[in-house]
């Protein structure tokens, strides 16, 4: 490719790269301190070295990208060709933030609670839009940047299925496409600007020759007056090319509801754009407008933030960028994404400010509907969760008498020889006492999702309390024709653990073993290994339990730990139960911090695996106290 095709391609490259670099330091800054912050959030959630080693990486980049800027500064004016060098460095290091954002963030979702997940998605929502104004100067660049850090979170939300997952999945990937679409439109304006910028220079340079041959050719009149005239017609041609191309850039900022604005401080003058004036609901060119009269336009609330951040950034030479309310002429509101680059004389005092503004009215308020709405289904699950605890209670009662009465009933029936009564007393103690165990699960359930279950971390003896559990469930896996096999070294030691959640989550699995299996084999294993970190990582204990039986179909595998559910709906009237054993077994296991998996196919059996820490600890989310609690 030669110099000129490159330039045709890449117009006015090298003015853009230089407005990309202005704004690394910024930039730099905002990486580290959301790497940072979103670290400290998730600190509990994940394990410390994988934290460490994502933000080392990403402040590895942040100084790759410090120390060149630094080299661009010292590098001076450079020519289009140069540029590309440049930019291709720049884009390198970009992308590698993107890819560490997208997937730095992608394994923080996969491991965290639902709201961590979205507070990791909005952090990812305003790493993509935060680089828009700066990297947008050359669109392919903030392709680079962006498609890597929203792409991997959208795959995973598809991924996670449901309503909120592929709801996220859409929403993330409308903001991928209206920041892709904003960015390619921002590179339009910027190119605008650039071309009338050159060609303004061009008209000068013009002018400046033409004067200076018609005072060398002063003397020929006749000649001097033909190259005023045609000087005129040219310069009338060139004034009705910029007056097209100033349209045009007017209906670009239209297009994209992106106003700009200079502020003269000298004079304290503002001259606004007429998107700009259209954003604001005021014509700023008719009257003069000074810093304090936009200032009043600026929301109350907001007014004394947007002041420090303006004369922060005045009084240090820097670019800024803030988002704020402002209050239209007829009392309604708009939500205004600010950004300008301070302009300083030679002894570094701030001379003008040029600014954008960015209509982001829609996108607030979709933030607020979306918050709203985590807030009204948090408490209709808490409602929930306190009603099915209410009348967990209020049914046991009258269940324990049932039980109790007919047990005494059953008893003075064999005491009086009336044993034509017995069978059905005992029909009424068996159901009496189904029904208690399924309202003792929805409690337990309704306690986990209201936060009061309470862990009780002890040493437990691994070889006890699985001959304990063989022992118990062995004749629940012999009543259907099953063989029980057990599994287990020699000396499987010791491990720390709620022993009373640890009983019921086996329990769960091997009564599901023993009632979904007929004539065939049961297997509970137990194992104990290390992480992939080798000798010095942590030490896990697997439980097994695998059976020979009908299987899950795989549409169900996604649904057999959620509440209420069971594997197929036709199995209802010929096994029972509520859908909650593996739902309460896989809270317990998270509370623990461990995870529970299934694997099966239909007609060949099921593995359902548990894998707790040996030394576990207590997982659950620290509760929020609001004020005034």
């Amino acid at each position: 490719m030669t110099s000129s095709g490159a330039h045709d391609r890449f117009p006015y490259l090298a003015g853009r790269v230089r407005l990309i670099y202005s704004d690394a330091p910024a930039t730099i800054a905002i990486n580290l301190i959301n790497a940072a912050v979103l670290s400290f959030v998730m600190r509990g959630e994940l394990p410390s070295p994988i934290l460490l080693g994502w933000f080392i990486f990403i402040a590895g980049v942040m100084v790759s990208r410090a120390v060149l800027y630094a080299r661009h500064r010292l590098a001076g004016v450079y020519s289009e060709d140069e540029a590309r060098s440049w930019l291709l460095r720049l884009a390198i290091l970009t992308t590698l933030t993107g890819i560490g954002w997208g997937v730095g963030c992608l394994v923080v979702m996969s491991e965290a609670p639902p709201l961590h997940k979205v507070f990791t998605a909005f952090v990812l929502g305003g790493m993509a839009a935060g680089g828009l104004p700066s990297l947008a100067r050359v669109f392919w660049a903030y392709l680079l940047f962006v498609v890597p850090v929203l792409g991997p979170a959208i795959f995973y939300f598809a991924w996670q299925g449901g309503e909120i997952g592929w709801s996220m999945a859409v929403m993330g990937t409308l903001l991928l496409g209206f920041l892709l679409m904003t960015g390619w439109r921002q590179e339009r304006v910027v190119l605008e600007a650039l071309a009338l910028a050159g060609q303004n220079r061009e008209l000068v340079n013009s002018l400046t020759e033409e004067k200076n041959r018609a005072l060398e050719e002063k003397g020929k009149a006749d000649r001097l007056n033909d190259e005023l005239l045609r000087q005129i017609s040219d310069r009338q041609e060139i004034e009705a090319r910029l007056s097209d191309r100033e349209k045009i850039l007017a209906t670009t900022q239209r297009v994209a509801r992106l106003g700009n604005w200079e502020w003269d401080i000298v004079n304290d003058r503002i001259i606004s754009s007429e998107e700009n004036n259209r954003l604001f609901g005021r014509d700023m060119t008719a009257t003069p407008y000074d810093y304090d009269t936009v200032l009043q336009i600026v929301h109350p609330e907001d007014r004394e933030r947007v002041d420090a951040v303006i004369r922060e950034a005045v009084s240090g030479c820097k670019p800024y960028s803030c988002d704020y309310r402002i209050v239209l002429p007829d009392g309604s509101e708009k939500m205004v994404y600010e950004q300008a680059d301070i302009v300083g004389d030679a002894e570094g005092r701030a001379t003008r400010v040029l600014g954008i503004n960015l209509d982001i009215t829609e996108r607030y308020e979709a933030e607020k509907e979306l918050l709203a709405a985590k807030f009204q289904a948090e408490e209709a699950s808490a409602a929930k969760s306190q009603f099915l605890a209410n009348m967990s209670h209020e049914l046991r009662t009258p269940l324990n008498a049932i039980i109790g009465y007919s047990e005494i009933l059953k008893e003075d029936a064999e005491e009086r020889g009336q044993l034509d009564l017995k069978p059905d007393l005992e029909r009424i103690n068996i159901s009496g006492r189904h029904l208690l165990q399924l309202i003792n699960e929805v409690l337990d359930l309704s306690r986990i999702e209201a936060g009061r279950t309470e862990l009780h971390l002890e040493e437990i003896d691994l070889a006890a309390l699985t001959k304990e559990i063989a022992a118990t469930v062995r004749p629940l896996v012999e009543a259907n024709g099953n063989r029980l096999i057990v599994d287990i070294p020699d000396e499987p030691g010791m491990m720390r653990a709620d022993a009373t959640k640890l009983r019921q989550i086996l329990f769960n699995l091997l009564s599901n073993a023993a009632k979904f299996t007929e004539r065939g084999e049961v297997r509970f294993s137990l194992s104990r290994f290390r992480d992939e970190a080798g000798a010095g990582g942590k030490e896990w204990v697997r439980f097994r339990v695998a059976d020979t039986g009908i299987g899950i179909v795989p549409e169900s595998l996604d649904s057999v730990f959620m509440a209420f559910e069971r594997s197929e709906a036709g199995r209802d009237s010929k096994y029972g139960g509520t859908g909650l054993g593996l739902a309460i077994s896989r809270h317990y296991s998270e509370m623990m911090g461990g995870a529970i998996s299934v694997d099966s196919k239909p007609g060949e059996g099921s593995r359902f695996t548990v894998r707790l820490p040996a030394k576990a600890v207590d997982c659950r989310p620290a509760k929020v106290v609001r004020a005034g609690e």
